[in-house]
């Protein structure tokens, strides 16, 4: 027994009117979407920059305190800040996006892949997960308890470059 499906009107077979493709938005939609998904994605890339580099230098402090070493590694004032943060965003985002395994250098590119993941949400997620003094009630609550400070860390950590990539890809039309 077959079984057909065919559209009728007043008991009789009507012909099927092709679905109409749906249009790509038009290309000031797609700009604008970009731009604003570029601009956000900025901005949380040098959030999530400066959050490494606070996080390097909690690391580096407790590392020397473990370590019974009576070296302090300071706060990075001001102006100075922007170069550490652009090299540290420029180094694990570069590494995230291009860095993949080599053929004859498996076992070490494997391995620097890891530790670069790792370092930068470690690194984030030190920051997150230390208070300041003047904390808003979020950040404690985020501190306090390890699940908010891990999906903070982690979405400030790959959120940026997505949003960029994303924008990026609209733009090309893809």
């Amino acid at each position: 027994m077959t079984v057909r499906s065919e559209d009728l009107q007043n008991g009789q077979r009507v012909e099927a009117k092709p679905t109409p493709r749906s249009t790509p938005p038009p290309v000031v939609v797609r700009v604008s979407i970009a731009v604003s998904m570029a601009i956000v994605g900025i901005i949380l890339w040098w959030l999530g920059a400066s959050a490494s580099l606070d996080g390097w230098i909690i690391g580096l402090n407790i590392a020397s305190e473990v370590m019974r070493v009576s070296a302090h590694v300071g706060d990075v004032p001001g102006l100075a800040r922007l170069p550490l943060i652009t090299a540290i965003g420029l180094v694990y985002s570069l590494n995230e996006l291009y860095l993949r395994p080599i053929r004859g250098y498996l076992i070490p590119t494997v391995l620097l892949i890891i530790l670069t993941h790792a370092t930068d949400v470690g690194s984030t997620y030190l920051f997150v997960a230390t208070l300041r003094p003047g904390a808003w009630p979020i950040q404690v609550w985020a501190a306090a308890n390890i699940w908010p400070a891990a999906l903070y860390s982690i979405g400030l950590t790959y959120l940026p470059e997505t949003l960029l990539l994303t924008a990026y890809g609209i733009l090309r039309g893809r």
